[in-house]
């Protein structure tokens, strides 16, 4: 029976080979678009899962809470994890996790700019690290170890093994390699290639032993049937009792379970939602592609009643008929999944590059075959199962007396179908505008600098020490314009803050979050910020660079100012628990020192000698090379061994929103697929309209018709459809967009000419469709179609 209904499938599928070219195509890329979004979904949700112990490994994190402002600080003290464990007999285990150092690594003559980060050796009893060469034990065995993955220890020692051999880092500390271990996977949130032990970070000036300092991350592993909720209720208070807080908590611990960390924001939301959008766009697109089929499937019913009459005559059964129409929705399915895997595998690479992922389809994994079972068996039955029902509906007499029956019928589900197909395909374009011009909005939005021109530089080596010497011959070429120097290793966020300050006339209420950040002498001329009040720190007085004391200079910003109080702000010192008194010797405007999706907060700028991180170069907007070449070269000449590695401001910025540039090309490539497929069917239906007309048009061409009349008489039933899809899709559009929209503190407000250029893309693409097969139709010779009546 099955191969009877295989071949009879191929008979019918050759008879009509042109609605047969449109079904297999529609469901082939509707398909494909889905198998790709799958692949990404499942790598999203699959990020730590290689951890054997994933289950029991959780973030300790805290809520700081300010007045009436929560903050959420996903890193903690350096003394936490140690404490934890001891106080606590539910903990199997803890360890720090944090970024050590990023610059020069080298091994004899390869050197290369690598990250190199810490953690306790406890770290490997956590997380699941397979070793190649050498063991976990031997990591904990002294500070000046380290291990490495496969990747790097083939970078710098090739094929051998490399325990027991030496890497300099910074050209100063010698770390002897311990072991090597297999690459984490790409989906893993904490990976890492270089790991010290977390004690070493002694040696590169760290405290480790304040509780004031939240900096690192801290992983605890539970025991087995631990609930992390009652442990957490325990926990709750206890960095309040470490730092001995006022009774008043300032401080609220609770866990964070690994599992969770990749998808799920503290606050709500997170990535979850992203991949919760693009398992709409894959169903969708999927039911896009099974309504074209069901569409072409029903209004090619006429052609096929009086054969299916006959067949009833003959004795089918109505059970046979729907086993065999189902069939042929099977075939043609099974031939558009084999069409789409081809598809999946030549777009695989430019989708790797549009999402910056490692996809691969693995055909032997049983997730994978499985996964495609189930989507041949859905796609087949929800694309065949209605067109089955109506084509073994028809009444054999009705049929053979010539009445259309239920084929009539099937025109205005079909209508219907056309709608949903459009209305999906208009809100996936309004969606991707949306997206697109809020991150235009993000990317061209003031903020309060000039990031254009400006090159900035990680400090490495003996830059500090020299830096002097390095401003001083960078200045006297004449297409540098400034130099200065910041703090903190991101040059595009600032992480650290802090609470407690007080001030004279302050709110007993209120207690602001304020960031902070070390800046030098020249930094709102680098950077073309306004000076609102006061000064900024000069080396012309001597106080604004003491780093100790009883009266420390401090810079704020115009948010913070407005909450001291605006008039005499210059003749305002703030205190923080102490005799210290931070006296304030002026004002900067507010700048974005946070991503501009963020909201203002309030800042204060001190003065370190010790704690720069960046130093950043303004250039004349004329010979970028030559000047990059000239700022290289300073930098060789005082920085010897070291490799120069430095960055443009602008495009930097840019890389902050890379997920969403990402998420939006997605978008838009999938939803030009969803227009092609939603017209591919229109084109079907169009030109099966056209050929139940054909006798039609050939009287009004003997009749004088002109050509555009037919035009016009074929494209305005089809083209209505698509307005009414407009109408359906703008309202709700608009509230899924508006809702996403107020996310953002900073974005573009909505208007009408999104909707109306979303629809316009819609309503063209569907006219030139249809308006092609109706001039193909109506240049025929009507002596053709008339030539036997």
């Amino acid at each position: 029976m099955f191969i009877k209904n295989f071949i009879l499938s191929i008979r019918i599928m050759l008879r009509s080979k042109l609605f047969s070219f449109l079904n297999i195509a529609g469901l082939a890329f509707g398909l494909a678009c889905t198998i790709l979004l799958y692949l990404w979904i499942t790598d999203e949700l699959n990020f730590n899962k290689h951890h054997e112990k994933l289950d029991r490994i959780y973030l300790v994190q805290h809520w700081q809470h300010y007045g009436d402002e929560d903050f959420h600080c996903q890193v903690s003290p350096s003394p936490l994890a140690a404490a934890f464990k001891e106080k606590y007999p539910e903990v199997e285990n803890t360890s720090r996790f944090t970024y050590g150092y990023k610059g020069l690594v080298n091994h004899e003559e390869k050197k290369f700019t690598q990250e190199v980060l810490a953690a306790d050796p406890s770290i490997l009893d956590i997380f699941t690290v397979k070793f190649i060469y050498g063991t976990k034990a031997n990591f904990g065995s002294g500070v000046n170890n380290i291990i490495i993955s496969k990747k790097v220890s083939e970078q710098y020692f090739g094929s051998i093994d490399p325990v027991g051999k030496t890497l300099l880092v910074d050209d100063k500390y010698a770390f002897t390699v311990q072991g090597v271990f297999e690459d984490l996977p790409q989906n893993t949130d904490f990976r890492f290639d270089l790991l010290i032990p977390f004690e070493k970070l002694r040696d590169f000036g760290q405290n480790l032993d304040s509780w004031g300092n939240n900096w690192c991350f801290t992983f605890a592993l539970l025991k087995e049937g631990v609930d992390y909720k009652e442990l957490e209720k325990k926990a709750v208070t206890f960095l309040d009792e470490m730092k001995n807080n006022p009774e008043d908590s300032k401080n609220e611990v609770f866990f964070n379970p690994l599992k969770r960390v990749h998808l799920y924001d503290i606050k709500g939301g997170g990535k979850i939602e992203t991949v919760r959008i693009f398992g709409l766009i894959a169903i969708f697109i999927l039911l896009i592609a099974c309504f074209n089929y069901t569409n072409l499937a029903t209004a090619r019913a006429e052609n096929r009643a009086k054969e299916i009459a006959v067949r009833k005559v003959l004795s089918a059964s109505k059970k046979k008929l729907i086993m065999q129409f189902l069939g042929e929705s099977f075939v043609y399915t099974f031939l558009a999944l084999n069409i789409s895997l081809i598809i999946v595998r030549l777009l695989l690479p430019t989708f790797n590059n549009m999402a910056g992922k490692e996809l691969v389809m693995e055909y032997t994994n049983p997730i994978i075959l499985t996964s495609l079972l189930l989507i041949w068996v859905f796609t087949s039955f929800f694309a065949g199962l209605y067109p089955a029902f109506v084509l073994s509906s028809f009444k054999v007499t009705s049929t053979l007396k010539g009445s259309k029956g239920s084929a009539s019928k099937g025109g205005v589900f079909r209508k219907i179908l056309v709608v949903i197909q459009f209305s999906l395909s208009i809100g996936l374009i309004i969606c991707t505008l949306v997206v697109s011009k809020q991150l235009n909005f993000l990317k061209n939005k003031d903020l309060g600098f000039d990031k254009n021109d400006m090159i900035y530089i990680p400090v490495q080596g003996k830059m500090m020490e020299r830096y002097n010497s390095i401003k001083a011959e960078l200045i006297a070429n004449e297409n540098v314009i400034n130099v200065t120097r910041t703090s903190h290793y991101n040059p595009y966020s600032i992480g650290s803050n802090g609470g407690g300050w007080n001030w004279e006339g302050k709110d007993p209420n209120l207690n602001p979050l304020v960031y902070l950040m070390v800046g030098d002498f020249g930094f709102p001329e680098t950077f073309k910020i306004k000076m609102l009040k006061g000064r900024f720190f000069s080396s012309e007085y001597t106080s604004d660079t003491a780093t100790c004391g009883n009266d420390l200079k401090i810079v704020v910003n115009k948010t913070f100012a407005d909450l001291i109080g605006y008039d005499g702000i210059t003749e305002k010192f703030l205190t923080r628990g102490g005799e210290t008194k931070y006296s304030i010797i002026g004002v900067i405007d507010d700048f974005h020192f946070l991503p501009a999706d963020h909201e203002m907060e309030p800042l204060l700028m001190y003065y370190r000698p010790n704690w720069y991180r960046h130093i950043y170069v303004r250039i004349s907007d004329k010979n970028y090379s030559e000047t990059v070449g000239f700022i290289e070269s300073v930098f060789e000449k005082f920085n010897q061994g070291f490799v120069f590695e430095y960055g443009f401001l602008d495009q930097g910025y840019e890389n902050l929103y890379r997920t969403e540039q990402r998420i939006g090309k997605i978008m838009r490539s999938f939803t030009i697929f969803a227009i092609l497929i939603s017209c591919l069917g229109l084109f079907g239906l169009a030109a099966f309209s056209a050929q139940k007309r054909t006798k039609e048009i050939g009287i009004r061409k003997a009749l004088g018709a002109p050509v555009k009349n037919i035009v016009f008489m074929l494209a305005k039933d089809m083209t209505k459809w698509v307005l009414i899809a407009n109408i359906i899709a703008w309202p709700l559009a608009y509230y899924f967009m508006n809702k996403w929209l107020n996310n953002y503190p900073y974005h573009f407000d909505l208007t009408i000419w999104i909707f109306v250029l979303a629809g316009a893309i819609a309503f063209g693409l569907s006219l030139l469709t249809v308006i092609y097969q109706a001039l193909v139709a109506s240049v025929k010779n009507p002596v053709d179609s008339l030539r036997y009546e």
